[in-house]
């Protein structure tokens, strides 16, 4: 079965690859756009000493918010980021701030534990429901889906004092590494618009980059916050699994399953590591806060274990020289900054496909497009190759595996990769302990160009092993490569260990600078 599946999955991306190459071409030949450049500083200020700002009365939430706003309406027509905004309710919420810091009676330190975000914007993915906005999913419908509550992590955001201003592009149902879809259209990489930004929280990670958000908020199944976060250049979390809320989000599952609640998670895009902290301590379920105390540890006493790649998993691609490079120049300076550190070979990592997506693929009723019967798969694979369809190639692609592994995949079969799975997370657990952590790439390419994911497709497993463990992983920024394209690495946690990776985003961010700006246009055009 498992030979099946692999062999599916390849000629699957063989097909749709070579149907879709052309679309590579045309893009390749292309004129790269850039956005207009960052004439406020405002804009370069991380949301950590933003806040601080607000609450001392040095600036307003009303000028902040006007200043992000502003910018995101320059950016947008580049960048085609947006679903649908609500700026004009987010200028009378932080009026509202205004209002009540010139009333309230509390000092600056009550406002800071009881409304750490006051003032703040913040952009969420549009499979994050976020009430009165759009929550379609990115699927192409005659009539809009709006969300008619919040998920739990935005109303604790919006408790905390922070002010949503639009739901960002995804792909459909987030199933896909790439964010396009036939609603709003593709969403560009600023460091190369003929290049993907990632998927699914491909939105966020473009409108952070360009310094058109501080603060977004992403999902992660298969990778979808840390992707986007490489591609682009900035800081994205996949939190421990099961410790912030997934309720009012896309996908959903119609059988509630715990593997699905371990693996899909909601989590922080950052341009700043400091950030990472800020907003996952808002959006945590409650109820967890006591599980995850703030550590106070030395950085230096943190041990760093590092993999260059895979272990030799069957048909993923070769990371890139520069990738390793970069990793290896990382490793340097962590052994120069009096770190502990060893390469290590995880002899199940070498198995990352089947223990990344045989899980996911064995969970029954995760949402397609197809699930309302309105569409048919076969007659949308027809229409795909004829180029009249309303359904992505990826979620057809998606669809046709789903079924397949339904199939196949044994009650018997489920339950040794179960077994397998929990081993595995041993193996993490008594590795990293209570003061490691794991450096791995993030992926083995840089961003490439719009539609080649489908011959990178089980590539992702880079990435979706960490979900189906459950342990917390952070994508890092660490330079650029020769043409200028982000590379970014992950840091890799034992279970509820997330704040020892962001220690050590931080670390990496003093290193190396963090995230640079993408080629913005001149100042003379």
């Amino acid at each position: 079965m498992r030979f099946i599946i692999h062999v599916f999955l390849w000629l699957s991306s063989l097909i749709f690859g070579f149907v879709l190459y052309p679309i590579k071409w045309i893009g390749y030949f292309k004129k790269s756009k850039k956005c207009p450049p960052i004439n406020d500083d405002l804009l370069l200020v991380p949301a950590l000493t933003l806040g601080e700002l607000i609450r001392t009365k040095q600036i307003s939430s009303k000028h902040v918010i006007e200043t992000y706003i502003n910018r995101i309406k320059e950016v947008n027509p580049i960048l085609n980021a947006i679903v649908q905004e609500r700026f004009d309710a987010a200028l009378t919420d932080a009026i509202n701030v205004d209002k009540f810091l010139s009333e309230t009676m509390l000092n600056e330190n009550e406002l800071k534990c009881n409304y750490p975000l006051l003032g703040l914007p913040i952009t969420i993915k549009e499979t994050v429901g976020l009430k009165g906005l759009s929550f379609n999913g990115g699927v192409k419908t005659k009539h809009l889906k709006i969300a008619k509550n919040d998920n739990d992590a935005i109303k604790q955001i919006k408790t905390a004092g922070g002010i949503p201003l639009l739901v960002s592009n995804t792909p459909e149902l987030c199933l896909n590494w790439e964010t396009c879809n036939k609603q709003t259209g593709i969403t560009v990489n600023p460091y190369d618009t003929r290049r993907t930004c990632g998927g699914s929280s491909g939105g966020e990670a473009v409108l952070l980059s360009t310094a058109s958000s501080i603060l977004g908020l992403g999902s992660d199944l298969c990778g979808s916050i840390r992707l986007p976060s490489h591609f682009c250049g900035i800081f994205g979390h996949k939190p421990t699994g099961n410790c912030v809320s997934i309720n009012e989000t896309i996908p959903y599952t119609n059988k509630p399953n715990p593997l699905f609640n371990i693996a899909f998670t909601v989590g922080p895009l950052t341009r700043y590591a400091c950030d990472l902290n800020l907003l996952f301590d808002v959006i945590l379920k409650p109820e967890m806060k006591v599980n995850f105390p703030q550590i106070d540890v030395p950085v230096k006493t943190i041990t760093i274990y590092y993999m260059e790649f895979d272990g030799n998993a069957c048909m993923t691609h070769v990371v890139q020289n520069e990738i390793v490079r970069t990793m290896r120049r990382v490793i340097e300076q962590f052994k120069l900054n009096g770190h502990q550190t060893e390469k290590v070979k995880l002899k199940r990592m070498s198995d990352s496909i089947d223990l990344a997506f045989l899980p996911l693929l064995s969970i029954s009723g995760v949402q397609t497009v197809f699930n309302d019967q309105k569409r048919n798969l076969f007659k949308e694979i027809i229409l795909t190759f004829v180029g009249r369809s309303n359904v992505q190639p990826t979620t057809i692609l998606f669809a046709l595996v789903y079924k397949i592994a339904q199939r196949l995949i044994t009650k018997r079969r489920r339950e040794n990769i179960m077994k397998e799975i929990e081993a595995f997370r041993n193996d993490i657990s008594d590795l990293l302990g209570s003061n490691g952590v794991l450096l791995y790439p993030v992926f083995p390419t840089v961003a490439h160009y719009h539609s080649e994911i489908y011959s990178k497709t089980l590539d992702t497993s880079y990435l979706t092993i960490f979900n189906t463990l459950g342990v917390p992983a952070t994508s890092c920024p660490v330079g650029v490569d020769s043409k200028g394209l982000p590379i970014g690495l992950q840091v890799v946690g034992n279970f509820k260990m997330d704040r020892l990776c962001f220690k050590i985003a931080e670390e990496i961010e003093r290193e190396f600078g963090g995230w640079r700006q993408p080629p913005f246009q001149s100042t003379n055009n």
